[in-house]
Parts: C-alpha cells; structure tokens; sequence
C-alpha cells in the first residue's frame, strides 16, 4: 500500500489517498478542489473504490458529489453525522461566509463504529 496526501481548497485541508499495487484506491476527506483532485487520480492512472469521510465538517466534504459522480463510487460516513451532509449549519459551511453553503447527497453507507468495515 502506498499513500499520498493533497492540501486542498481555502483551509489547505489534507485528503488522503491509499492506494495499493494494482491501483485501486480510498480517497478519504475530499475537502474541496475536485477538479484538481480528479486531475491528480487520473494523472496517477488511478481507480477510486469509495470515499471515506473522517467527519463531516465542511472543509472536508466539498469535493465529494462532484467526485461521486466522476467516478460512480460509494461514500462512507459514521451515523452520528448522517444529517450534516445536507445541512449546513451542522457541517459548518454557513458559519464561515468564505464560499457557498454545502449540501450535498447522503452517505451511501453509515458506519457504526462496532462492526469491521469491508470496501
């Protein structure tokens, strides 16, 4: 396995992909800049399996429909924040006036924190 880390958007938030040998990978808190993000998998010939969010605070879920969609992949969130991806006064983005408020689609699989995940 090998990984890499990306400072992404206005906070230089860091998102994290884990790669293995065959290239398949977890991107994991996808902040912002999705474009660049996109242009540095494909740049890498890179084959993205699901996005994992740490938490969902705004300056670590910017990127994820736009990457979703790119790649058709599933996200993973913890339960306990399942509501905030869709409003933004949990996930932060209307406190900070620094860019547009973020909603964006619910978690494909909530983790529970009890139960190993598989990918």
């Amino acid at each position: 396995m090998k990984w890499f880390r990306l400072p992404l958007g206005t906070f230089q938030t860091n998102c994290y992909i884990i790669t293995d040998n065959a290239g398949s990978c977890l991107i994991i808190d996808p902040g912002e800049e999705g474009g660049k993000l996109i242009q540095t998998i494909n740049t890498k010939k890179l084959s993205p399996i699901a996005i994992l969010l740490t938490h969902a605070h705004f300056d670590h879920i910017g990127a994820v429909d736009q990457l979703r969609e790119q790649y058709n992949i599933p996200v993973y969130l913890h339960e306990k924040e399942k509501k905030w991806l869709g409003d933004p006064t949990l996930n932060g983005s209307q406190l900070f006036p620094i860019g547009d408020v973020i909603r964006i689609k619910s978690a494909d699989f909530m983790i529970n924190g009890e139960s190993d995940m598989e990918l």
